[in-house]
């Protein structure tokens, strides 16, 4: 049954609006991407966005669909009930990724560009979405994790807001700029186990490298003895402004730790 009585009539004027909500949907996506690029909205809730936008998009269609071809009131709702069973059945994981995603975005426990721990994953995040977020591994590969099991893994951002001033800046200029605004920089902690047969001796050795390794982080390492047992527990912290300087030398800076401990007479 048509419409308007006419039926190509209502496939025209059917598909002259499908086409207009089209033209829409892009110029709004275009809209969020110049928005992100100038940093009026932060890179994490892009996606959500232009997610949220095709949904709404894709809802008007179908409405509009079902309205010019004028099914019957009890074929409607049977077509609609198959459907969302269908959508319900084989969307269940998308849907709680979804649905993780609009808390992870609303509460923000990381960013782009935070360095975190996810479970036993540690990594820096490079895109957060209402399904995934992106994070790109200290071996440099690129992992997709769904966000329903990030919020069923234990996370922890090493990223923070702080005052401590990188030896480079350490200026009257500089003082003021990081009293006033600060900056956010990652703060890596780990612990160690060293042995206790020569207290003084290891505290010198890791004072040593300590320093050394201040000009190839832009901050100085730092270290407390942890716990006292049959070996001494050491609480390392190591501070970068870029995320992946942490991830690219931590190994290399264990590696230096143990080899002095351990060879250096």
């Amino acid at each position: 049954m048509a419409f308007f009585g006419i039926l190509w009539l209502d496939i025209l004027i059917l598909i002259s609006v499908t086409a207009c909500l089209l033209v829409i949907y892009k110029f709004i996506v275009y809209l969020i991407k110049r928005a992100a690029k100038t940093g009026k909205i932060p890179m994490d809730v892009v996606n959500g966005l232009k997610l949220f936008v095709r949904l709404v998009i894709v809802i008007a269609i179908i409405i509009l669909i079902i309205t010019f071809t004028e099914l019957p009131p009890e074929v409607t709702l049977a077509i609609s009930a198959i459907i969302g069973t269908i959508i319900g059945f084989a969307s269940i994981q998308g849907i709680q990724n979804f649905v993780s995603g609009v808390y992870i975005i609303i509460t923000r426990p990381f960013g782009i560009n935070d360095l975190i721990a996810i479970g036993d994953l540690e990594g820096v995040v490079t895109e957060i979405s209402l399904n995934y977020t992106k994070i790109i591994s200290a071996a440099g590969k690129r992992i997709l994790v769904a966000n329903r099991n990030i919020l069923n893994s234990n996370i922890i951002n090493y990223t923070r807001t702080s005052k401590i001033m990188p030896e480079a800046e350490r200026s009257a200029l500089g003082f003021v700029k990081h009293i006033l605004i600060g900056r956010e920089i990652n703060q890596y902690s780990f612990s160690l186990e060293l042995p206790l047969n020569n207290p003084r001796k290891t505290k010198k050795t890791l004072e040593e490298i300590i320093n050394a390794w201040e000009s190839k982080l832009g901050y100085k390492p730092t270290f407390k003895l942890w716990n006292l047992g049959a070996r001494a527990t050491f609480r390392f912290t190591l501070t970068a402004d870029d995320p992946s300087t942490i991830l690219k030398n931590r190994a290399l800076f264990i590696e230096e730790i143990y080899k002095k401990i351990y060879t250096k007479k």
